[in-house]
């Protein structure tokens, strides 16, 4: 008699049990990228959640009381790694620089994780600038008096126009580039506005402006 023979103990994944195998790793894969990407737990450490690393982001719910009593405003969000940031003003006389200060900044002695908070407006109904930049319980606050910078209350023959400039609701900080925020130009027609922002800042448009101004953001 021959020997019958034996069934073969080498068993293969049949294509079905693959796929449940690999479709849970990938959907782990995948989620834990996310997470990570946007700064979620378990990846967020002391960051501010739902924003990316380098990045300004319009905060979601920005309603609040703060909101409410300012015009021409925004309330930001940011993660980001460096020595300094700083919000500057600039104003503009028919294409001249004639004012630029700082007016709201946080300082450190190295590069270091920076995760906060950026909110500014004009006062309803006031000429009053409002910038407050806080991180980490470090925070710098101004307030700026634009009657001093020719900005009008009141006037119903000066025509303003005015943007914010966080484009789709978040923008890439970058080192040593500035960061427009507010943009304000007066002029006969209302005063120009683009859609770039580079178009605005051109010389010869801000030559045609009795006066503009502008407040943006530098991360060094």
């Amino acid at each position: 008699m021959q020997d019958s023979e034996k069934p073969s103990t080498n068993k293969s994944l049949k294509p079905k049990h693959l796929i449940f195998i690999l479709v849970p790793t990938l959907i782990v894969l995948v989620l834990g990228l996310f997470l990570n990407h946007f700064n979620y737990w378990p990846f967020q450490g002391d960051k501010v959640a739902g924003v990316p690393d380098d990045q300004l982001v319009q905060l979601e719910n920005g309603q609040d009381l703060t909101s409410l009593l300012l015009a021409y405003g925004s309330q930001l969000k940011f993660n980001t790694t460096a020595t300094s940031l700083t919000v500057y003003f600039d104003h503009y006389r028919k294409g001249e620089l004639s004012t630029h200060e700082s007016v709201a900044s946080l300082t450190y002695e190295q590069e270091v994780s920076i995760s906060g908070y950026l909110n500014f407006g004009i006062a309803e109904g006031q000429n009053h600038l409002l910038v407050k930049l806080f991180s980490k319980g470090a925070m710098s606050q101004t307030v700026t008096d634009l009657s001093d910078y020719d900005f009008p209350l009141g006037q119903d023959n000066r025509q303003f126009s005015a943007v914010t400039s966080i484009k789709n609701g978040k923008v890439k900080l970058e080192k040593n580039k500035k960061t427009p925020l507010l943009y304000l130009a007066e002029g006969t027609d209302g005063g120009k506005i683009y859609a770039e922002m580079a178009n605005n800042l051109a010389p010869e448009n801000l030559k045609t402006l009795p006066n503009a101004y502008l407040l943006y953001l530098i991360i060094k």
